[in-house]
């Protein structure tokens, strides 16, 4: 453990060697043309984020558990050859020269100077890749109970990065005594910003774009709406919101799949019941992004995708997004296409995805209410032992585990499970199901629908997806059988922070699905 725990330490410090030189050089572009400038600040940027947060991970490797740092150390190491790679393609265009000092300057060989946009090029998707991969590990870290964390975070890290200010806003959330210093304050927004701004819906989803003028700038609004509140389940709810939208108050909106918080409204201008409590989230809508479309709006219409490469990136994005809130210390409860969205960039016709819908969130280890609903639309998504007016078990991560994988499988076979007729009005089951004629659909969910997906994921997915993809999806299926050697055995993952069962997810989905890359 000790020797695994050394080789972690030693692969960072290989990162840290290779990737400051390709910042060095790197930095010498910045005296090129406007374009070059910019990828080349990018870069710097981006390695100043991921050096903090190498350098942070060094200090506290002692207090990861062994299955963690192997992750660790296996994402360290495909980084660190990567990093050797580009340094060593950078620097064969590259001379150094004295320059007086003890500094060295870089000059770029002018005969190879149109080579140096597609090296940048390299090096922002080599940062992008590593960000994919290693954040939310990082995240995962945030969880680990220890005063060493807070310590190093607050003074060790010896510089101020987004990334360091998102964990240590996160970390506060997570102490009673906010030991870190309270950042929640003007979370509490008035609902009178939002009466001089437009909205729209977004088809086939819940939430809301809110926009004003045409600077580009919008907002998604997410309701959270709670029935039959007592006194204390109402403070209970608040203080859930609150931290919620601290802890979406993060620096990486594109890469986790979770928009960025500004912050609540604790109740709109409009009349709700007097047993109804309602909640308004107000996510910040990405510059450069238009054309808001949920999941189920793309698959109802069968809206063609660019390529390939584009259901893949929208599965590793939902991956991501789950872990994300695991590491928030929350559950979803509500992923279906109805709680993703998309948005189009301005520039291309590239897809981003966000996970929205958090009207059915709780705390990971608040008291689960152990009350559903019959409709059989969103039992659809839900694992047998969570379907019905009265659920059978308390909620955990796993069940969100199974959730996505209907939603992959879904997204695999690029067929909407939930139909339609013209109006947009009337449901019914997909024919994507195969399900047996007269099927009534809440008896077959309940008894045979689990059944049916592993089915579609063993015989159907791999012409469309690929085997690894389709056996991905089957392990998120399966993840609460007893039988499953990935998560099967609840004893497994007893620790109160939530990181055994986070960690066996980056490994058994999360780094397998950033491995399938056309």
């Amino acid at each position: 453990m000790a020797g695994l725990g050394l080789a972690v330490v030693a692969t960072a410090d290989l990162c840290l060697k290779y990737g400051d030189r390709v910042a060095e050089i790197c930095s010498s572009y910045r005296h090129a043309q406007d374009e070059l400038k910019e990828q080349a600040t990018k870069a710097a940027s981006s390695w100043m984020r991921v050096s903090t947060q190498l350098k942070f991970l060094q200090k506290i490797e002692s207090k990861l558990t062994e299955e963690h740092r192997i992750i660790l150390d296996q994402c360290l190491r495909a980084f660190s050859t990567k990093l050797v790679e580009i340094n060593r393609e950078l620097e064969s265009y590259s001379q150094r020269e004295e320059t007086g000092s003890s500094r060295l300057r870089l000059r770029i060989t002018r005969v190879k100077y149109a080579f140096k946009k597609q090296h940048l090029e390299k090096v922002l998707e080599t940062l992008r890749r590593w960000d994919d991969e290693f954040d939310p590990t990082w995240y995962l870290t945030i969880l680990i109970a220890d005063r060493q964390l807070d310590d190093e975070l607050t003074h060790g890290t010896g510089v101020t990065s987004n990334a360091i200010q998102s964990a240590r806003a996160i970390r506060s959330t997570l102490h009673e005594s906010d030991q870190l210093g309270n950042a929640r304050k003007g979370l509490s927004l008035s609902a009178d910003e939002l009466q001089s701004m437009d909205m729209k819906q977004i088809p086939f989803c819940n939430a809301q774009v809110a926009s004003r003028g045409g600077n580009g700038k919008f907002y998604v609004l997410d309701e959270i709406v709670y029935h039959e509140l007592g006194d204390t389940a109402s403070k209970i709810a608040r203080e859930n919101v609150r931290n919620l939208a601290q802890r979406l108050q993060h620096d990486s909106p594109e890469t986790s799949g979770l928009l960025q918080c500004k912050g609540f409204i604790p109740g709109t201008t409009e009349q709700v019941a007097d047993d109804v409590t309602k909640y308004t989230l107000v996510l910040r809508g990405m510059k450069g992004h238009h054309n808001p479309r949920s999941l189920r709006d793309l698959l109802v219409t069968r809206t063609v995708l660019d390529s390939l490469s584009t259901k893949f990136e929208i599965a590793r994005t939902l991956a991501r997004s789950i872990s994300y809130v695991h590491s928030f210390r929350f559950v979803h409860k509500n992923l279906c296409p109805e709680t993703i969205v998309t948005f189009q960039h301005t520039e291309d016709s590239r897809l981003s995805t966000f996970l929205v819908g958090f009207g059915d969130f709780r705390a990971e280890y608040g008291r689960s209410a152990m009350r559903g609903d019959d409709l059989w639309e969103r039992n659809l998504y839900r694992h047998p032992s969570r379907q019905g007016a009265t659920p059978q078990d308390d909620y955990r991560m796993q069940h969100d585990i199974y959730s996505l994988g209907v939603c992959l499988l879904e997204v695999g076979l690029w067929e909407s499970f939930v139909e339609y007729d013209e109006r947009g009005t009337t449901r019914r089951l997909g024919s994507a199901l195969q399900l047996p004629p007269n099927s009534e659909p809440s008896a077959y969910l309940l008894a045979n629908m689990k059944d049916n997906f592993v089915v579609l994921a063993r015989n159907s997915l791999p012409r469309f997806m690929g085997t690894e993809f389709a056996g991905i999806v089957e392990t998120c299926l399966t993840c609460l059988d007893p039988d499953n050697i990935d998560f099967g055995d609840p004893r497994e993952f007893m620790d109160s922070e939530g990181v055994s069962v986070g960690v066996r997810y980056i490994e058994k989905v999360l780094l397998r699905l950033n491995e399938l890359r056309l």
